[in-house]
């Protein structure tokens, strides 16, 4: 008799906790709808959960909340993402903020990393550092050449940090203007 009752509370510990599971998935997803709901019109995005996908300026773009970490001994990063495809073309790339040397250490500044040094000088020219001058988050923005994306990601507060509708605005114009830019100086 003692097993069954066992068995019995383990089996309504279970159901417990799937009880709240699902309880957390409806509430999340139903708050992610509600944010998104205010940006998916600007790309003719849907959403589901902490993803939404769209176009922009006829270019394909996916946007999502990201986790990083979140094990035993560490907190959970969260990060915004926007990525705007683009044709496939030339080298990869990416700007950064922060130090110049080893470990980050040195002037913080934007830098642009590349494998192609001309790369680097006409990205320079176009303007591309003059671009990102003034974001306070400092994202990250990096074009990948093989899959045709060019890559907004800034660290945000929490799980359902999205961004505000001019704010995210900013951000589409931003990679509309850079992935245009890498059409002009980065080889086909």
């Amino acid at each position: 008799m003692e097993g069954v009752l066992i068995a019995i509370g383990v089996v309504a510990v279970f159901a417990l906790v799937i009880v709240v599971i699902v309880w957390f998935l409806k509430r999340s997803y139903a708050k992610y709808a509600e944010l998104w709901g205010r940006l998916a019109p600007l790309v003719g995005g849907t959403s589901k959960g902490s993803k939404m996908t769209g176009t922009f300026e006829g270019r394909p773009l996916r946007a999502r909340v990201n986790s990083v970490g979140g094990g035993e001994n560490s907190e959970t990063t969260y990060y915004f993402e926007v990525v705007l495809e683009s044709p496939p073309r030339g080298a990869d790339w990416r700007i950064t903020y922060g130090g110049e040397k080893l470990f980050g250490f040195g002037e913080k500044r934007w830098h642009i990393s590349t494998k192609d040094e001309g790369l680097k000088q006409r990205l320079e020219q176009a303007g591309v550092l003059v671009e990102v001058a003034h974001w306070g988050n400092y994202p990250q923005l990096e074009y990948k050449a093989k899959r045709g994306t060019l890559e907004y990601k800034a660290q945000v507060s929490g799980m359902f940090s999205i961004p505000d509708r001019p704010e995210f605005e900013a951000q589409l114009g931003l990679l509309s203007r850079l992935a245009r830019i890498n059409e002009q100086v980065n080889g086909a």
